[in-house]
């Protein structure tokens, strides 16, 4: 009857409150299938606690990504063996010192380092999305980590670019476990009515890894030291890999019982589990969803890729330390701001909505009402001269953009059913990346070359306006997601807004399993009755369905 819809906040009927995101008792099967266990490890991983190590594996994850932005001259020039390099050269300035090279990595080959990661996490999270379903959470967290520890620790030793080149496609399919798996699990722990901060705190990692990144490598860079980064990152994983390994996250001996659940109240096939989760490309507004994240990360993910060398080039800073740093620094406050702000601003506005209806359309609202405040901001900023106005305005419009992680990304898990989250945030990594920094490193290295190369200002700011150009559809496709939204809310009349057989089949109860005998024979829910009378009997059946939970 309707689209594919996320998990329920909780929900009050008469004197009657319930925690929606609590396991219910199958009446089909007498089964509780996602009770946790009572061990050592369940007492010990306290929600709190798997929420603080999942965060910080973010802030690693993403010091990775943008590590490689920081020591890009020295990609550019100390990993170009076996690649083919123009003739004649390059002129590497750094810190007001001016080398020569005999071979250097051109823009265009410099942006694929960054694809390719994006690459190899588009490659591993449909695949990784998929045995979710099956295997533990906690050993699939385990194993992927140790394969990223592993391709950072080549990343930071070889020379040759297409040993780089594996490597870092290497890592991004062992980061992709972990973003497939981290967000819709926080979701799930999350307090009902503070779902908007936990998403925040997690996605605090984006601001602060990339902050990390992008400082670190600079001053490693400076120092003649850039590899040395890479192996911290590694050897600094490995602790929270083994944790990740004893953590109750996603057991495999609940999924097995979930799945037996299922199998007893709906018969289904194997073909049909795996059509099953085709139905979120047809569910509109998650689609609406994802396109505008694309176009979004083209933006983001190119800008921040080239900023140290935007900064240089256009005459803010030639000192690569400073700009980096600096750049760091204005990233991190402004990543942290946006990112509490924009979970702070998603609670304020969605109290009291359903996240599947209100509650998305307000996160869809909220999300191109900040992008398009930002867009200006960063138009004006890319032709700003003076650091100190430079650095203002981008402050500005970065924390305004980066509110839209948390927002954006609680949007697209409201949209879809809590069994298809993983899936759905693996579908929506693959597309976001690959129509959107995939694309945008190696078109903005391009456009730059073709512009008047990487020592002309005036290259870079147009380089920058194909990144920022990015915001336009962006604004148009999250704005036509909130009318979409609003438009299905409107159609649901009271009775489907008093659905029991919807809510039921998000608590766990299949349609077709046997019903609760506790509600279902004292309600006449027969739809040749009158409007009124069926509104009647729904809301009570429906007050009786969540008592007898």
């Amino acid at each position: 009857m309707v689209e594919a819809l996320p998990p329920m906040n909780p929900t009050t009927t008469g004197h009657v409150t319930k925690d929606m995101s609590q396991p219910l008792m199958n009446p089909a099967t007498n089964h509780q299938p996602s009770a946790p266990s009572q061990d050592w490890r369940s007492r010990l991983y306290t929600p709190k606690l798997l929420l603080w190590m999942l965060s910080i594996i973010n802030v690693l994850n993403y010091c990775d990504r943008y590590l490689i932005t920081g020591v890009l001259d020295d990609l550019q020039s100390g990993s170009t063996d076996g690649a083919n390099v123009p003739a004649g050269g390059c002129n590497i300035t750094s810190n007001g010192t001016t080398r020569h090279f005999d071979r250097c990595l051109t823009s265009s080959q410099q942006g694929l380092i960054a694809s390719i990661f994006m690459i190899g996490f588009l490659v591993g999270s449909p695949i990784f999305a998929i045995l979710v379903k099956w295997c533990s959470s906690a050993k699939l967290l385990f194993c992927s980590l140790l394969l990223w520890c592993g391709a950072v620790l080549l990343t930071g030793s070889t020379s040759n670019y297409y040993v780089l080149l594996c490597a870092r496609g290497l890592s991004g399919i062992g980061e992709a476990a972990f973003g497939c798996i981290a967000p819709p699990f926080i979701n799930k722990i999350a307090p009902p009515d503070r779902k908007g901060v936990w998403l925040a705190i997690y996605f605090c990692g984006v601001p602060i890894g990339s902050a990390l990144g992008i400082g670190s490598g600079g001053f490693a860079s400076a120092a003649g030291a850039w590899r040395v980064p890479f192996f911290v990152e590694a050897c600094a994983m490995v602790p929270l890999a083994l944790l990740c390994y004893w953590s109750p996250i996603g057991r495999r001996s609940e999924k097995r019982a979930a799945r037996i659940a299922a199998t007893t109240a709906v018969h289904e096939s194997t073909m049909d589990k795996l059509l099953n989760h085709l139905t979120v490309f047809r569910n509109s507004r998650y689609m609406l969803m994802v396109f505008g994240y694309a176009a979004f990360t083209w933006c983001i993910g190119g800008l921040v890729l080239w900023s140290i060398k935007f900064i240089q080039n256009v005459g803010i800073q030639s000192n690569k330390t400073s700009a980096s740093f600096t750049m760091g620094g204005i990233t991190a406050v402004a990543g942290l701001l946006g990112t509490v702000l924009g979970g702070t601003v998603l609670d304020k506005f969605s109290a009291g909505k359903d996240p599947r209806f209100g509650g998305y359309v307000v996160a869809a609202k909220l999300s191109a009402g900040f992008v398009a405040v930002g867009l200006p901001l960063l138009v004006v900023t890319t032709e700003l001269t003076n650091p100190i106005a430079f650095y203002a305005v981008l402050f500005l419009g970065l924390t305004d953009l980066l509110t839209i992680t948390t927002i954006a990304n609680a949007a697209l898990m409201w949209c879809t059913e809590p069994h298809l989250q993983e899936f759905a945030m693996a579908m929506c990594t693959v597309t976001t990346h690959l129509c959107g920094d995939v694309i945008s490193n190696v078109v903005m290295g391009a456009v730059c070359d073709a512009a008047g190369g990487q020592h002309s200002a005036r290259a870079w700011r147009w380089s920058f306006y194909s990144g920022e150009a990015g915001l336009v559809p962006c604004i148009a496709l999250w704005g036509m997601a909130a009318v979409v939204g609003q438009k299905y809310v409107d159609s649901r009349t009271p009775v489907d807004r008093m659905d029991v057989s919807d809510d039921l089949k998000f608590l766990g109860i299949r349609e077709g399993s046997e019903p609760s005998s506790s509600f279902s024979s004292s309600y006449d829910l027969d739809d040749n009755l009158d409007e009124n009378t069926k509104l009647q009997n729904l809301s009570e059946a429906k007050e009786q369905a969540y008592a007898c939970v």
